[in-house]
């Protein structure tokens, strides 16, 4: 069993290259370090499994497309390799991912685990974030390896992280709710707008325009993930 656990993690090494986290990173993404496995029906695969597994295939394209009754694996390495302890952030870029599970092994020990997606409660996500997101500590040297599982049944599936320090995070999430917040502003201004015109002038022109802005804003509410935090999990 050992043998065959050191010959995985060889295999693993020959397929995926160790993501590689330097003194000047950023940003970056773990598709060139990812390979993945679509979890057949008749069996149910644990975290553990997928380390050893020989059946995993290199990542050409994140986005899946729609997959509604299967589970996607995937797993990557990463090593810090300054000589510093490096706070890292992982965000899958697709809000409204219904469940993911991320989880964090340290020579093939369960060191950390995330259950992140939409289907679950906003209050137990680490990270307070419309994507789901989870951050990790690695010291100087130190490699770890991600395993993560997603399914979909709702929508369709990408299985992306993004890697990010932490000034680049939250650099990220403060623009992006700067500019979603010009949108919807500027969505109810037109809504409100329409209203009062409507009001004024009694044409039901503005009442057609009114229900047509109320419906991309609902839209775009949920659809890109604002409505989980607002409302939570129950309201998906």
């Amino acid at each position: 069993m050992k043998y065959f656990i050191l010959l995985s993690f060889f295999v693993l090494n020959l397929l995926a290259s160790t993501f590689q986290i330097n003194d000047n990173f950023s940003e970056d993404s773990l598709k060139k370090n990812m390979l993945y496995l679509i979890e057949e029906d008749s069996k149910k695969i644990t975290p553990q499994e997928i380390i050893q597994s020989n059946q995993l295939a290199q990542v050409n394209k994140t986005n899946l497309g729609l997959i509604f009754d299967k589970q996607i694996w995937t797993i990557s390495t990463l090593k810090n390799n300054t000589k510093e302890t490096k706070t890292i952030y992982f965000y899958n870029p697709r809000p409204a991912i219904d469940f993911i599970d991320a989880y964090i092994f340290k020579n093939n020990t369960l060191i950390q685990s995330h259950f992140l997606g939409d289907s679950r409660e906003i209050e137990n996500r680490e990270v307070f974030s419309r994507f789901s997101t989870f951050k990790i500590t690695l010291q100087s040297d130190e490699e770890l390896t991600l395993v993560s599982k997603i399914s979909n049944p709702h929508g369709r599936i990408d299985i992306e992280w993004i890697v990010m320090s932490e000034d680049r995070f939250y650099k990220f999430i403060t623009k992006d709710l700067i500019l979603w917040g010009i949108i919807f502003s500027g969505i109810l201004f037109v809504l409100i707008y329409q209203w009062f015109f409507y009001n004024a002038l009694k044409n039901s022109y503005f009442i057609q325009y009114a229900i047509f802005s109320a419906t991309i804003f609902i839209y775009l509410l949920f659809y890109n993930g604002f409505g989980y935090l607002i409302f939570g999990s129950s309201s998906l």
